[in-house]
C-alpha cells in the first residue's frame, strides 16, 4: 500500500477499510484512536464505542487493554517500509534524498506523530514494546538497505546498514523534534548532508553517489 491510500499519510489502514472480523476491528479501531486523539483520549471504554464491541467479546480476544496495545504495535509493522522503489532512481544518493522528503513528509503527518510518540512512550517503560520497536527498527533498516544495494549492489553490505542506521538516528531525530521545527524547509537543510555522510559511511563515492 502507498501513503496515498491511506486518510493521512500513515494511517494505518486505507480509507474505507471494513474490519467483519471483531479482532481486526478492536486492532483497526484503537489504532485509528491513537492516532487520531494520541494516549489522552485512549481508554477501553473508547476503543469498545467506537468499534461497537461488547466487553465480554473484547475479553475473549485480548487479556486487557495493554494485550490490545502490543498487537496495535505488532501491526505496524505492514505499514513502516518505505514506498520507494529503487528503479525510479540513477543514484544512490537520489534515493537517499527522496527517502529524506518522504520522511518530512511523514513527520509533517498529525496521525504519524501521535502513533510513534505513542509507542515510543510505551517501550521506554515495558520490556515487550521495547523488543518489538527493536524489530520494527531492524525490519525499516533491512528495507531500505535492500532499496540502495539494488541500486549498487557492489556495496558491502554491513556498511550500507551502518550509512542506513546514521539517517535512521537522524530520521528519528527530525521526527521527535517535529514541534520544534515545523518548517519543513528547515528540515530539508539537514538531510542532504547526512545523506553525504550516510554515502561516506557506505563506502560510495561522490562520482559514484
Amino acid at each position: 500500500m502507498k501513503p496515498r491510500d491511506f486518510e493521512d499519510f500513515d494511517t494505518p489502514f486505507p480509507k474505507g477499510t471494513r474490519f467483519p472480523d471483531v479482532r481486526e476491528r478492536l486492532i483497526g479501531t484503537a489504532l485509528k484512536l491513537i492516532a487520531d486523539e494520541g494516549s489522552v483520549g485512549f481508554s477501553l471504554n473508547e476503543v469498545l464505542r467506537r468499534s461497537r464491541v461488547s466487553k465480554g467479546s473484547f475479553f475473549h480476544h485480548f487479556r486487557n487493554l495493554d494485550d490490545l496495545c502490543r498487537n496495535c504495535f505488532e501491526r505496524c509493522k505492514s505499514f513502516v517500509t518505505p514506498s520507494l522503489t529503487a528503479e525510479d532512481f540513477e543514484s544512490v544518493e537520489a534515493l537517499l534524498l527522496a527517502f529524506g522528503d518522504e520522511t518530512i513528509e511523514r513527520t509533517m503527518s498529525k496521525q504519524f506523530f501521535r502513533l510513534t510518540m505513542f509507542f515510543g512512550e510505551k517501550a521506554m517503560s515495558d520490556e515487550l514494546y521495547l523488543e518489538i520497536q527493536k524489530e520494527l527498527t531492524e525490519l525499516y533498516m533491512e528495507e531500505v538497505s535492500k532499496l540502495v544495494l539494488r541500486l549498487a549492489p557492489h556495496l558491502d553490505h554491513e556498511k550500507v546498514r551502518e550509512g542506513v542506521a546514521f539517517l535512521l538516528i537522524v530520521n528519528q531525530g527530525i521526527a521527535s523534534h517535529r514541534v520544534m521545527f515545523r518548517d519543513p524547509q528547515r528540515m530539508k537543510r539537514v538531510w542532504p548532508a547526512s545523506v553525504k555522510a550516510a554515502l561516506s559511511l557506505m563506502g560510495v563515492s561522490e562520482s559514484a553517489g
